[in-house]
């Protein structure tokens, strides 16, 4: 990189582990940035560069053996963000193509979400909004970062919505009154965010199936079980566009190109794999699982990152 930057710890969105990738034209393959290697990819609120004392949102990446900055990308309206695979994630800006390879989908998932968030940010001309001045907070196990809700000063603030203060019309004393709160005590539960969707939740209200991205047993028994890893593959290599994007194998949108295609390539699969077939019939029980509150993901809370 030809210039160096260095975001405040407590600025970033979101900040995660992956290798940085460029994209190669005349070859047509991605390529790890300056060599390769785990770097520490966010992002993050800066300065623009010009000095107009405006702020924008900058992806960065800092490559962990060495502190080199091998990412500086500007977050900007007309982005295009595209998901190839749970574990890798590419986009465009102007005539460059940047992506990055995550060791696990979680780290795909937080950074895909911090992004849209920026790009929400830019859109409604907000750069300064909660999620982006709060302090760090450590994802789980799988060394995502994002940041944390302050569940105290929002519950305060809830509180103080119901205390007024009448001035008397024949003296100058003032008097507070305090009304009765119309909601339940749940209702000012503290407030968490969750390590893998990032939505706030409440710990009482959290059951199974309240996060689609949370880790779930049963989903990836059924894929396992399923070989649908098969159907994954076949379509990666056989029928993804040049960024490497392919359809959903089980969609069923007739304006895909290669609908026919793909479904007479999933069955002649099947006949290979006759255990496919079970995909759909134990999808259909995963789903009457999620609806009984048996089968699903729930939310996990990020803990404060010191």
């Amino acid at each position: 990189m030809t210039e160096e930057t260095h975001p405040d710890d407590d600025s970033y969105i979101v900040r995660v582990k992956a290798v940085v990738m460029t994209r190669d034209d005349s070859s047509g393959g991605w390529f790890p940035q300056e060599g390769g290697g785990i770097s520490r990819v966010g992002v993050c609120k800066v300065m623009h560069p010009e000095g107009n004392g405006r702020s924008g949102l900058l992806i960065h990446g800092e490559r962990q053996k060495d502190k080199l900055a091998v990412l500086d990308c500007y977050v900007r309206k007309d982005l295009v963000y595209t998901k190839a695979n749970p574990t890798f994630h590419h986009w465009k800006v102007d005539n460059r193509k940047l992506g990055l390879t995550f060791p696990s989908p979680a780290n795909a998932r937080a950074f895909d979400r911090g992004v849209r968030k920026a790009i929400e940010d830019l859109i409604e001309g907000s750069t300064t909004s909660s999620s982006t001045i709060h302090n760090e907070a450590e994802l789980g196990d799988d060394d995502v970062f994002t940041t944390a809700t302050d569940s105290s000063s929002n519950s305060s603030q809830k509180k103080e919505q119901h205390t007024r203060t009448i001035s008397s019309p024949t003296s100058c004393e003032h008097r507070r009154i305090y009304t009765l709160d119309p909601h339940p005590l749940d209702h000012y539960l503290p407030e968490q965010r969750c390590v893998y969707c990032r939505d706030v939740f409440q710990r009482a209200h959290n059951r199974r199936g309240r996060c689609h991205d949370a880790p779930d047993p049963a989903r990836t028994c059924i894929r396992r079980a399923s070989c649908l890893w098969c159907a994954h593959s076949l379509l990666y290599h056989c029928m993804s566009d040049p960024e490497g994007d392919y359809a959903d194998p089980c969609s069923c949108d007739t304006s895909d190109d290669r609908f026919c295609l793909r479904w007479m390539a999933l069955v002649a699969l099947s006949l290979l794999a006759p255990c496919m077939c079970c995909y759909l019939p134990l999808r259909a029980c995963y789903h009457c699982g999620v609806l009984c509150r048996c089968c699903g993901g729930k939310h996990k809370a990020a803990a404060a990152w010191s």
